[in-house]
């Protein structure tokens, strides 16, 4: 997979000499807003060699990917876990969307981290950096960086957790015995997933066998006491998992700080910036 860096649209920067004319700030701003979705799969200097060369008409280039990102917008979903339907075996949770709130992004800060840290006894490292967005800042797609990148493997979402919160992975194992603590405790969780559902899955996850689904996002939400936004790349959607599941229907959102985190392909990844 490969993805264009923030730290490569820098020095593309300082190269784009073709587009001398205009503004760097706003040259910036325009291929910032490249940095994304896998079909814009081009590396920094894949696209500063585009940018580069005046017949490819660099101006041009950068309007039809803006075309592109705009498109991924105004087609971009949230859906949220609404209903359990429990069978015999099995049980099955439903996905609607939810249009009936505004949808923002406003992670949760460095004080939310700290505190969160000592209430559930984990070990904090300082962070490298904390991204402070816009007040009322609308829940875009993501911009996806492989530096804070993990394995979608049966405990990938619980090490991505373990870094929003610490800063290091290496908590995870302790947010994943909090978060089955909770499965087996949450009344609704319990009653979508009927006893013996519950039980093979609690089996299943002490296992490392199960892949994360529904359950983990919703109860790792209840754990947190806070708001999990997960965005899946190849549908373009957002999910959204809140404390007081299934009942969203009245929230707002403004003031609300959350944790957010994108599925792309195997991989799992920290969101700091939204388009």
């Amino acid at each position: 997979m490969r993805y264009i860096h923030l730290i490569g649209f820098l020095q593309c920067i300082s190269l784009l000499k073709v587009v001398s004319n205009q503004n760097k700030s706003t040259i910036f701003s325009k291929l910032r807003n490249l940095m994304k979705p896998s079909e814009l799969s081009l590396n920094e200097n894949e696209l500063c060699t585009r940018l580069m060369k005046k017949e490819n008409k660099p101006s041009e280039c950068l309007e039809s990917f803006e075309e592109r990102v705009k498109f991924k917008i105004s087609s971009l979903i949230v859906k949220y876990p609404s209903k359990c339907l429990k069978e015999k075996n099995s049980y099955n949770i439903i996905k609607e969307n939810l249009d009936m709130i505004n949808h923002y992004f406003q992670p949760v800060d460095l004080i939310w981290r700290k505190n969160k840290c000592v209430e559930l006894q984990l070990i904090y490292k300082k962070l490298l950096k904390i991204f402070v967005p816009h007040k009322n800042q609308k829940l875009t797609i993501p911009i996806i960086e492989e530096s804070e990148q993990f394995d979608n493997d049966a405990n990938g979402f619980f090490k991505a957790l373990s870094f929003v919160l610490s800063g290091s992975k290496h908590n995870y194992t302790q947010l994943k015995s909090k978060v089955l603590q909770e499965v087996k405790q949450n009344e609704n969780i319990s009653k979508c997933m009927g006893e013996d559902n519950k039980k093979e899955y609690l089996k299943q996850m002490d296992n490392d066998s199960v892949i994360l689904n529904d359950i983990d996002m919703l109860s790792a939400a209840h754990v947190l006491n806070t708001c999990i936004y997960i965005y899946y790349a190849d549908s373009n959607l957002w999910m959204f998992f809140r404390p007081g599941w299934p009942n969203y229907s009245k929230l707002d959102m403004k003031e609300e700080k959350c944790i957010y985190l994108a599925i792309e392909k195997q991989s799992i990844f920290v969101v700091n910036y939204v388009f």
